[in-house]
């Protein structure tokens, strides 16, 4: 199988540009813990949830009928597949079979044009048009697995369908017991019918093979089959709807009805988070799945099991990536990603560095002692020392009670958290690097593999072209500092055209990464490391929710705000911190945004802001004196506004 030149720059839910093989060799198998076998055997609805990017489509690519034959055989080949014997223990595979066969349906132009043939009867022409293609796919699911020798003693030409009893009314497709073959040619002339129809002028005849009904049959169909003898019990059909979110509201929630019937097969759907209202996609106080469905949500996951999926992401692309063959393990690439010189020369930090101690005299009363007097050699640890020690200066400056005898005055405590406060201060007055290194890639990725992917390609790329040259393939750690902050602007500026409502999300975002800056850069580093996001009670946010439609500033608060957590421009946690018993729901930034404004990349640093100051941000500039009397505008040792 020919490799890529780099494989990094592959979605794995684009069909036409990954065969099924090469998808299957890219396709990492971290995400099936979140599935369980009662998820391919129960009769039930599984939802799976996410922003774009985040693996909808190639986890249902990955349960599709020709997926899982390429599998087997490949495992019958191999004799050793981790994917496979994932699979096998979820009972999607048995040892000399394939137990399920994935009916994929796209959500595609032609489902959605069905409104504009017959507006009086549309969802009718949907149900029609649906129940053929879930039908033609089981049937040719069934074909391949003949070919393959996987349904043995089955004569598909011989084998017949019962029709549906007389009491579920079916329409004509369902209402006669049929062989194989004659129903395969029936669904084939209603496909190609409905290829002519929708190709037609509005008002144009109906052809008379397309028999619009009320509901859909094919899964009462699909379902009746598995109490029939074989093939049913030995093959599943698993129904996989994609991109939910492209058909019209009106066919979206007409389909998710038709969905939620209890019918005796499993349903899987995949849908972008943009299509719920924001109450939909915050944390719940406590999920609990129904009998009947389930949802999964594809952005929800812990950050050590991400990084352990993405560090899986990428030795399988490394794999294909033909260049780097001899990459062949993630911490290959990890060496190869290098951390700065920690020594430099005292002329190039002299000036800024002779200011940085002149402003600790002056916060501490004193001179230096002895062991910080510069060396000549100076190492970047030193420059943070003197960070940390101005950071303290100035908090012990800010006590509202003061020492009477300074000698018994206890020192300022100082922990890990104010550590990287001052090494944040210290790269940034010094300009020296801080985002660099394969964690930092993963932190950047947001919790999203197509976002990991962008940012990681463009190192791939230079690494590339440094092997072709017959040099070592190694970023030194501006480099990786340098291209993950074009990636952070390539992504800013795709914000306005990227989402719905993104002009307010843009204007909001401008607001929000000054603040979270300046707050940050205050000289005690109040909210160490920094500020990321903000903080709201669900109290405010019910309110909010709750309030009338026609006042306009909460219209553009609940649409900007569902537009950003949806697209994954703000990340939803719940927190316990405050008041005994107050939760609140704290909305932090795209880690890339970080990157953008000089922010750490970590969690927990974040404001609680009035809704009506977001409701300025989204719609303007706001200046540093309209942020309220807790953030006042002061002096800064940095520039507030430096983006």
């Amino acid at each position: 199988m020919p490799a890529l030149r780099n494989a990094f720059k592959y979605r794995l839910a684009d069909r036409p540009l990954l065969d099924t093989s090469l998808f299957l060799h890219l396709y990492c198998p971290a995400l099936l813990n979140r599935l369980s076998p009662e998820d391919f055997a129960a009769p039930r609805l599984l939802v799976l949830r996410g922003s774009p990017g985040s693996g909808k489509s190639s986890f249902l690519r990955l349960f599709q009928t020709e997926s899982l034959t390429t599998l087997h055989s490949r495992r019958a080949l191999a004799g050793d597949d981790i994917l496979a014997e994932l699979l096998r223990e979820l009972g999607v595979l048995g040892e000399s079979s394939v137990r399920v066969a994935g009916l994929y349906i796209p959500c595609d132009s032609n489902l959605r044009d069905v409104a504009n043939v017959d507006s009086a009867g549309n969802l009718r022409l949907l149900n029609a048009l649906l129940d053929v293609r879930i039908t033609l796919a089981y049937l040719r699911s069934l074909g391949e697995l003949s070919r393959l020798g996987l349904l043995p003693g089955i004569n598909l030409s011989l084998m017949q369908f019962d029709a549906l009893t007389a009491d579920e009314t079916p329409p004509p497709l369902f209402a006669q017991t049929r062989t194989y073959d004659e129903l395969y040619a029936e669904c084939v002339q209603i496909e190609t019918d409905f290829a002519a129809l929708l190709n037609s002028f509005p008002g144009d005849t109906i052809p008379a093979s397309i028999r619009p009904h009320a509901r859909l049959f094919s899964l009462s169909f699909l379902g009746a089959l598995r109490t029939q003898n074989a093939p049913s019990p030995f093959v599943t059909p698993l129904v996989l709807i994609d991109d939910l979110q492209d058909l019209y509201e009106e066919q979206r929630i007409h389909l998710q009805t038709e969905l939620l019937r209890r019918v005796g097969i499993p349903r899987w759907v995949a849908v972008r988070k943009h299509v719920y209202e924001l109450e939909r996609l915050l944390p719940l106080e406590g999920t609990k799945d129904e009998r009947d469905v389930r949802e999964i949500d594809l952005d929800a996951t812990t950050a050590p099991a991400f990084r352990k999926f993405l560090e899986n992401v990428t030795e399988r692309r490394l794999r294909q990536t033909e260049p780097l063959r001899q990459f062949t393990t993630v911490q290959d690439f990890r060496d190869h990603l290098k951390e700065p010189d920690l020594v430099v020369t005292k002329e190039r930090v002299v000036e800024k560095l002779s200011s940085a101690i002149t402003e600790l005299k002056q916060r501490s009363g004193s001179g230096l002692p002895d062991d910080l007097v510069p060396p000549d050699q100076i190492s970047f640890d030193y420059l943070v020392e003197i960070e940390r020690l101005l950071i303290l200066a100035e908090r012990k400056n800010r006590r509202r009670q003061q020492f009477l005898l300074a000698e018994l005055e206890p020192p300022e405590p100082s922990d890990a958290k104010t550590e990287e406060a001052a090494r944040l201060f210290a790269s940034q007055r010094y300009r020296f690097p801080y985002y660099f290194s394969f964690d930092a890639l993963c932190q950047a990725a947001n919790g999203n593999v197509e976002q990991f992917l962008a940012i990681a390609s463009p190192y791939v790329d230079k690494m590339i072209f440094r092997a072709e040259l017959g040099r070592a393939p190694v970023l030194n750690a501006g480099e990786q500092e340098e291209l993950l902050r074009q990636s952070a602007d390539r992504y800013y500026q795709r914000i306005e055209q990227g989402f719905a409502h993104g002009f307010n999300i843009r204007q909001f975002i401008d607001n929000l990464g000054i603040f979270c800056k300046t707050v940050t850069h205050r000289p005690n580093a109040p909210i160490a490391p920094g500020v990321t996001g903000f903080g709201l009670t669900r109290e405010q946010l019910r309110d909010a929710l709750s309030a009338d439609g026609a006042q306009e500033g909460l219209r553009i608060f609940r649409q900007t705000l569902t537009s950003a957590v949806a697209g994954n421009v703000l990340a939803v946690r719940s927190t316990k911190q405050g008041q005994a018993g107050s939760k609140k729901l704290v909305f932090y930034l795209n880690r890339l945004l970080c990157i953008r404004f000089g922010l750490p990349m970590n969690y927990g640093g974040w404001q609680r802001l009035p809704i009506e100051n977001l409701v300025k941000m989204m719609r303007g500039p706001v200046p540093a004196e309209e942020w309220g009397k807790k953030w006042k505008p002061e002096a800064l040792t940095l520039e507030e506004a430096e983006v």
